[in-house]
This record gives C-alpha cells, structure tokens and sequence, in this order.
C-alpha cells in the first residue's frame, strides 16, 4: 500500500475531484501517470467502481494481464493499491 497524501476531505469523490491533471502527476510521479493515462485513453481501466460505505475507488487495469487497483480514504489519508509491479 502506498500512502498518496493527507486531505481534510471525509468523502474520497471530493478529495479527488480537488485534483488537477498535475497535482496527480505530482503525487504518483511522471512515470506512473503517463503510464496510467496511456492505460486510460487506450480503454483498458475497466469495472471502475466507487463504493461510498468504503470510501474506495476500484478499477482492473488490462495489461500484460489483469490488475486491481483500490484508491482508498482513511483517517484523513488517501491510499493507493495496485497488484501490478511496479518500475
């Protein structure tokens, strides 16, 4: 799990909604938001769904095979998972 940043927000939609573009590319690094935009814009971030009981954000992302990806706020600390390995 990889902690992304602090917020005051309670409801994870309005944290990150708050977010540019560049604030994203800011907190994940270069690399891994223009890895994911790619992913994105070529349709393969599929079953995204938001769970407001969770307060988490879900996706599996298409690549060399399937990964799940959980966004989640808690505490005030916004969280990051992903199942696929990391460069």
């Amino acid at each position: 799990m990889q902690r992304l940043f602090k917020t005051s927000e309670q409801n994870l939609q309005s944290s990150l909604e708050r977010k540019t573009p560049k604030d994203v590319e800011g907190i994940v690094g270069y690399s891994t938001f223009y890895k994911g935009k790619d992913y994105f814009e070529n349709d393969l971030v599929r079953s995204v769904h938001y769970d407001s009981a969770r307060n988490s954000l879900s996706a599996v992302v298409e690549g060399t095979r399937n990964y799940s990806v959980v966004v989640s706020l808690h505490s005030g600390r916004v969280t990051a998972q992903c199942s696929c390995p990391v460069d």
